[in-house]
């Protein structure tokens, strides 16, 4: 009610860039009501209306509304898009465009680390500290009276991603600290110290963090955002090695995000809910009103009540057929979220075999255990705490075709290549070295895989000349990691 006066008001006087300024926030106030469907409709009407009036702050916030509501549902590229012609129709010498600029780039930053577009993460960066010295903005004033304190947080933080993730550790540190200056203890520099520490090794530093932001998503209504740090920190036991608890605490995140999923069902099943209650209540209105209107009919004009009646009675059954057919498009409704639930449900049961996936590949590449010639799908099995069952379909839904032991003899054989490469080992020794029971037994796994015996492939990376790289042996049809992989 609010809004709607304080838009009457801007409308009547012309304060088109406040009124544009109420519209954002009612949808945000969608956004973080998580009303997405209605801070959809409200930010496309927003769109249309600032293109019919061509006012360039109007068509700035419109799109960068936009933006946000696509970036809430994940759909990162074309939220970008939207930010970007944020950018184009918000002017630069405009003074009272500063402030949404910044956020557009602040969004665009958000969107390229998630979505991990890092080169174009790294150009952002510098239009945006560009923007900053454009406008004179002291990038060192920490101050609490500086108005752009926390979007200079923001900025030094994206920095900080970057170099994390193209490994400049030491840099990455650097703007960090810079970065806790403006924003200490916001959730998102307790996120990327927390990457950090994982990245550097320091492991309890990490849950140190990990810990004040289960602290923080547990004292808000964020229950997805406390998902996502539990993940985080089995990630990082898993790392430090402690697979038992990592594996209980991906067990209970399972659980959880089954609940999410059903809390999120059940949120639309209730908003369809809603709209049917509505209509219902509305031909109930419509129901009084006619009684009302024959009764007074009835005693007002008693000459005129034949031909009131047949009006009125053609009148209602036009309006019960809308209602009907309304009540059997809300069904067709509810068996589509039916059918959305149930694929909902296999895509979790891809995503736990995805999982899994990534566990394996992860175990294989940092402990080697298929160097051990005792490796089966059991004791394979048990270092992932899973079942046998469980892990062949994993392996068959990434890798089509490969059984478990096919899948464990490829590693050997990749194994294998690299030291025929890199040493002048026998090939008995090679084979016991790599995991094979015998040189017989390799060299059967060798032809399947490159097509030659281990000897022929040996002699072949010594005679070929034809300028391949060093340290980069010859390329086989099955192997299961790369060189860098093998050499780890």
């Amino acid at each position: 009610m609010m809004c709607d006066e304080s838009l009457r008001l801007f409308t009547q006087y012309k304060q088109d860039r406040f009124r544009y300024e109420v519209y954002r926030l009612r949808i945000q106030y969608y956004l973080f009501n998580n009303e997405l469907r209605n801070a959809l409709r409200e930010a496309e009407c927003v769109v249309r209306m600032a293109n019919d009036e061509g006012e360039g702050y109007g068509l700035g916030v419109s799109h960068f509304c936009l933006g946000d509501v696509l970036q809430m549902q994940y759909m990162y590229e074309t939220a970008v898009e939207h930010y970007s012609q944020a950018l184009n129709y918000l002017s630069k010498d405009a003074y009272e465009h500063i402030e949404l600029r910044l956020r557009c780039f602040e969004r665009l930053a958000d969107c390229y680390a998630t979505a991990e577009r890092y080169e174009r993460l790294d150009s952002l960066n510098r239009l945006w500290k560009k923007e900053f010295v454009d406008h004179g903005i002291d990038m060192y004033d920490d101050s609490a009276d500086n108005p752009w304190r926390v979007m200079l947080g923001y900025f030094y933080l994206s920095q900080a991603h970057y170099h994390l993730e193209s490994g400049a550790l030491e840099v990455a540190h650097k703007f960090l600290d810079t970065a806790e200056r403006f924003i200490a203890g916001e959730e998102l520099m307790l996120v990327e110290q927390e990457a950090w520490y994982k990245k550097a090794g320091l492991y309890d530093s990490a849950l140190a963090k990990n810990d004040r932001l289960l602290v923080k998503a547990s004292g808000a209504d964020l229950a997805r955002s406390e998902f996502d740090h539990k993940q985080a920190r089995a990630q990082i036991l898993f790392s430090m090695g402690n697979f038992r608890e990592a594996a209980r605490l991906y067990d209970s995140l399972l659980s959880e995000r089954n609940l999410i999923f059903k809390a999120t069902a059940i949120r639309s099943t209730m908003d369809l809910a809603s709209m049917l209650e509505a209509e219902r209540t509305r031909r109930a209105e419509l129901k009084g009103t006619l009684y009302l209107f024959i009764g007074g009919t009835l005693a007002a004009f008693c000459g005129t009540l034949a031909l009131t009646f047949l009006y009125e009675s053609r009148k209602t059954l036009r309006k019960n057929r809308m209602l009907v057919e309304k009540v059997e498009r809300l069904e067709l409704t509810h068996g589509a979220i039916s059918e959305l639930q149930r694929q909902q449900g296999l895509q979790r049961a891809e995503s736990k075999e995805h999982e899994l996936y990534e566990r394996l590949e992860l175990l294989m590449r940092e402990r080697h255990p298929y160097l051990d010639p005792r490796l089966n799908r059991d004791t394979l099995a048990r270092e992932l705490f899973t079942n046998t069952t469980y892990l062949a379909n994993a392996i068959k839904q990434f890798r089509p075709g490969v059984t478990v032991g096919s899948y464990i003899t490829q590693w050997r054989v990749t194994y294998a290549a690299h030291l025929l490469h890199m040493s002048s080992l026998r090939i008995n020794e090679v084979a016991r070295q790599s995991g094979f029971v015998s040189r017989v037994t390799m060299n059967r796994a060798f032809n399947e895989c490159y097509g030659m015996s281990p000897s022929e492939y040996r002699e072949a990376l010594h005679n070929d000349s034809r300028g391949m790289s060093r340290g980069e042996p010859l390329q086989g049809g099955g192997g299961a990691m790369s060189t860098n992989s093998a050499r780890t």
